[in-house]
């Protein structure tokens, strides 16, 4: 009987997350650890992720890592796709104030212009103080993240709006182009 080695990774994640990754009666961490198959253990704020296929504990990370920074156990779970991903973007400035005008912008009045985004672009976005987060295929990222950095460097919602459903209803791959 050969031995297959077990692999493990370590992740650290805010505690007050923990309830949302474990789930109700424990739901969700069953769930991702059934689609990953993987063994995940959690105390207070560290998840130990083991298995024996490396690519499949990825897989656990990069969903608990989700589900970490915010976005619900259902778009993170959507990580489990060969070809969704997990993109970041930055906004920090030296001026917190600079920083709330950026995510406000993103966000949009009511989250009109977030909405919008993950509508036209198909994606999950998840917006904090001084990043942009998107879930989604490749292609639909790529879209989500040119509009996001087209708005961050002032480009008129309108006009990004316009644009990206221009873009999102050509069946013709997205090229990437930025209004000025």
């Amino acid at each position: 009987m050969v031995n297959e080695k077990l692999y493990e990774e370590i992740i650290v994640f805010d505690e007050k997350r923990a309830a949302t990754i474990i789930g109700n009666k424990g739901e969700t961490k069953a769930k991702i650890e059934k689609i990953t198959h993987t063994v995940i253990e959690i105390n207070k704020g560290i998840a130990k992720i083991s298995g024996k296929d490396i690519l499949n504990i990825e897989t656990a990370v990069n969903i608990l890592s989700a589900i970490s920074i915010g976005f619900t156990p259902n778009n993170a779970i959507k990580l489990k796709e060969l070809d969704v991903f997990l993109t970041q973007i930055s906004f920090k400035h030296k001026n917190k104030n600079r920083q709330k005008v950026i995510a406000g912008r993103i966000i949009g009045k009511q989250g009109k212009i977030r909405k919008k985004i993950e509508v036209l672009c198909d994606v999950a976005l998840l917006i904090n103080t001084s990043k942009a987060y998107i879930i989604g295929s490749a292609k639909n990222t790529g879209l989500a993240k040119n509009t996001i950095e087209q708005i961050i460097n002032g480009s008129k919602h309108r006009a990004v709006i316009n644009w990206l459903q221009e873009v999102s209803s050509n069946k013709e791959p997205y090229l990437e182009t930025v209004i000025v």
